[in-house]
C-alpha cells in the first residue's frame, strides 16, 4: 500500500507563498528524488522560475493564477461541480472527514487543493486512493485544461497529476466525469463516481465496522 506522507510535503507548494517557498521545493525534490525523480526535475524548474522573483511577485503571480481572474481555481468542489448544489453535498463530506482526521484546514474550504492533499496521509490509505483516483486526477485533468499560456503552476500541478497516477495506477477505481455543455443530465453517462455512489458512505461502513 502507497505511504502518502509526501502529500503533506507537495502541499505546501499550492499554498499562497511565504518567505519559506523555496525551502518547501527543495524538501518537496527530497521526498520526489527516488521514486519520482522526473517530477523532482519539474520542481527544479519551477525553483529556477521563482527564485529570482521577490515574495511579493511570487504572491502576486499566485493570485493572478488562482484567486483574481483566475486561470482556475483551487476548491475541487467547485472545479467539479461548478455553482450545482453537488458542490455543498461535496463540502459537506469533506468537511466531516477533515474534522474526523483532525486536519486543520485554516481560512480555507475543506476542498481546497492544499486541504484535500494533508488530508490523504491522515485518513485511511483505502479511502486516500479512492479519493485520488474518482475525485483529485479528475479535478486536476480540468484544472490543466484551463491553462492556455506557459504559467509555473501549471508544471507543477501536472507534476502533482503525475504523483497521484503512480500512486494510484494498480487501483480499479473510476474517475468522475465532468459534467459538460452537451450532457443530458448531470452524472446521466456514469454511475460509479466516487461522489454519488459511496466514495464517502463506504468509508464510513468500514470504518464502524471495526
Amino acid at each position: 500500500m502507497t505511504n502518502f506522507n509526501h502529500y503533506t510535503i507537495l502541499a505546501d507548494l499550492f499554498r499562497y507563498p511565504s518567505d519559506r517557498l523555496m525551502d518547501d521545493a527543495l524538501n518537496t525534490i527530497s521526498v520526489l528524488t527516488t521514486d519520482y525523480p522526473d517530477e523532482a526535475i519539474i520542481v527544479k524548474g519551477f525553483i529556477e522560475n521563482f527564485s529570482d522573483l521577490t515574495l511579493h511577485q511570487r504572491q502576486e503571480y499566485y493570485i493572478k493564477t488562482f484567486d483574481i481572474q483566475a486561470v482556475c481555481f483551487l476548491d475541487i468542489g467547485y472545479v467539479l461541480f461548478g455553482e450545482d448544489y453537488k458542490r455543498g453535498d461535496f463540502l459537506v463530506q469533506m468537511k466531516q472527514e477533515q474534522r474526523e482526521a483532525q486536519n486543520d484546514c485554516g481560512v480555507e474550504l475543506s476542498d481546497h487543493l492544499p486541504n484535500v492533499l494533508t488530508l490523504l496521509p491522515k485518513t485511511t490509505p483505502e479511502f486516500a486512493q479512492e479519493l485520488i483516483a474518482t475525485i483529485c486526477i479528475p479535478a486536476l485533468d480540468e484544472m490543466i485544461d484551463k491553462f492556455n499560456m506557459q504559467n509555473a503552476y501549471l508544471e507543477l500541478l501536472k507534476m502533482l497529476q503525475n504523483v497521484m497516477k503512480q500512486d494510484t495506477k494498480e487501483t480499479s477505481y473510476k474517475p468522475f466525469i465532468i459534467k459538460r455543455e452537451d450532457d443530458t443530465g448531470f452524472l446521466s453517462n456514469y454511475k460509479g463516481c466516487g461522489v454519488d455512489q459511496s466514495l464517502f458512505e463506504r468509508k464510513n461502513t468500514t470504518t464502524k465496522q471495526f
